[in-house]
């Protein structure tokens, strides 16, 4: 009964229970006193209006918390416990809402206004939610989708266990920034020695994926006997080939227009009998290392199927001895790039050569290494804890590859 009355006297406006609230605590008294005037001694009138205000005064603070109650406390507390229910994810609170008319005061407005809030949060939660789940799933389809593709990459590549069916010794390094990339390598057997290469295609993640497959397809069905032994005929033939078929040579077509994608590639090729080295490169040099020192094999800066790129342009090759060398090294930008230290600077070409360098130099690495016994496979895992100390919390840039290979005969049952 009491909460009855409590929430009919909160309903009223703030004016009218003010008033209700003075008639009560004035008026009332007042009337009584002029009753007890007419009716009894002056004496007891007198000792009335003096228990009166005594009681008055010691109610004072219980009326005034009453008061409190009545005109703010009980309306803020409903609309307190009202969003509190929804921070805490209890669903819609019903709150004390009078039947809609006009002249509400504007505790009524704040309450009514709460509660058509709170429906409309909810109901944009609810929306949210079943959106959230929806984009969930099509994550999932994606993520499969790129994992396969993934697969498919790796498929293109030769296994990085087969290495030694081609070189001697050497290592591969291929870390793509995301799960499918646009880095990638190239080897393969000719009848007089062994193409080995790496690419960087344009973009990473799936769009630079897709280039690398085209070029795979491409550089797996050139002509061996055609290009023997010339590793820039191989990229003359690749720039032709890409340039014609994603429309960047002048003709028509469906990316004719908006597509200006490409890559650079360093190539070397290697006779049987690894006396020698023909190196072509098109934005990616050739590093090689003989007893502590290093010699680049610089690469044009022409790249490899743009729109820039001349359709007849011949890249130049580099023949020269592998008498002495102990290693040779390929790698995309990737590895240079990346930005990383104190200064935030680029890992750069000079720290990969000076590790390399330090490598080639000390015996004992080369005999026995610390990974496996295997001097190059400690290059490989020594290449990629540099990168990574040197990162830090930065986040990669772009894939990075990194080829190195030993000079020197396969036996003839690897090959």
């Amino acid at each position: 009964m009491w909460r009855r009355i409590l929430d009919w006297l909160a309903d009223l406006g703030i004016r009218m229970q003010v008033r209700t609230l003075v008639m009560i605590s004035v008026f009332i008294p007042a009337i009584a006193a002029l009753v007890m005037i007419e009716t009894a001694p002056r004496e007891t009138v007198t000792s009335s209006i003096v228990m009166y205000l005594a009681i008055w005064v010691l109610l004072c603070i219980p009326v005034s918390k009453l008061l409190e109650e009545i005109l703010a406390l009980r309306n803020i507390t409903l609309c307190n416990n009202f969003c509190r229910s929804l921070q805490e994810g209890k669903g819609l609170q019903e709150l004390h809402l009078p039947p809609e008319k006009g002249g509400e005061n504007d505790f009524i407005r704040l309450k009514r206004n709460m509660y058509w809030m709170g429906r409309s949060l909810l109901d944009r939660e609810h929306r949210i939610a079943g959106m959230l789940s929806e984009l969930e799933e099509v994550q999932r389809q994606v993520m499969d989708s790129i994992e396969c593709a993934s697969a498919i990459q790796h498929q293109m590549q030769v296994p990085v266990t087969r290495l030694k069916d081609y070189v001697a010794d050497g290592y591969i390094l291929w870390k793509p920034r995301d799960v499918v990339g646009g880095d990638s390598y190239w080897l393969r057997r000719t009848p007089g020695g062994v193409f080995v290469g790496v690419f960087d295609c344009t973009g990473h993640g799936v769009p630079g994926a897709f280039i690398t497959l085209i070029v795979h397809s491409m550089l797996d069905n050139m002509d061996a006997a055609a290009v023997e032994g010339r590793p820039g005929l191989v990229l003359e033939s690749l720039n032709r080939r890409l340039k014609a078929f994603l429309g960047q040579d002048g003709s028509e077509g469906p990316l004719a227009k908006r597509s200006n994608d490409g890559l650079e590639m360093g190539l070397c090729w290697m006779p049987n009998d690894a006396d020698s080295l023909c190196y072509a490169g098109a934005g990616i040099s050739a590093f090689m290392v003989a007893d502590g020192a290093t010699q680049e094999l610089k690469a044009e800066r022409i790249g490899i199927g743009y729109r820039e790129a001349p359709l007849d342009h011949a890249y130049a090759e580099q023949r020269v001895s592998l008498v002495g060398i102990k290693g040779v090294h390929l790698s995309t930008d990737g590895l240079f790039d990346q930005v990383g230290g104190e200064k935030q600077l680029p890992f750069g070409k000079k720290r990969f050569l000076k590790l390399i360098a330090e490598f080639s130099a000390h015996a004992e690495l080369r005999e026995q290494g610390e990974h496996g016994g295997h001097p190059f496979q400690t290059q490989q895992a020594g290449i990629w804890e540099l990168f990574e100390t040197h990162r830090g919390a930065h986040a990669r840039r772009d894939d990075v590859t990194v080829l190195g290979f030993a000079p020197g005969r396969v036996a003839r049952e690897r090959a």
